[in-house]
């Protein structure tokens, strides 16, 4: 969750780069795009080696906790029509998980 903390404060690495002050909106914008996809890049980099170096039970466990950390944090930022959605969405989602999707489609 670490991780997560110093992505969603990105005044470091504007300072860093001499933006700060600027007053400009799409500065900070710009900074919070690039972020949020490196982070997201390095993440999935960051897994995919879990997979690969753990144990298979570890592994899964450490990888699924990961993703559910990932999730509940951007779910948190989801509002209105697009909260409901998601949540739709996750509903859906364990009958495909299982590989099922009558049991998805049965729950609509």
């Amino acid at each position: 969750m670490r991780a997560l903390a110093n992505i969603a404060d990105g005044n470091e690495a504007r300072d860093a780069a001499g933006t700060k002050g600027m007053g400009s909106e799409m500065v900070d914008l710009g900074f919070s795009v690039l972020r949020f996809s490196w982070a997201l890049t390095v993440f999935g980099a960051q897994q995919a080696a879990n997979m690969v170096t753990a144990s298979p039970t570890a592994q899964a466990h450490a990888v699924a906790h990961a993703f559910d950390a990932v999730a509940n944090a951007v779910e948190e930022q989801f509002g209105g029509v697009f909260r409901g959605a998601y949540k739709a969405g996750r509903e859906y989602m364990p009958g495909i998980g299982q590989g099922r999707p009558e049991a998805a489609a049965s729950k609509g």
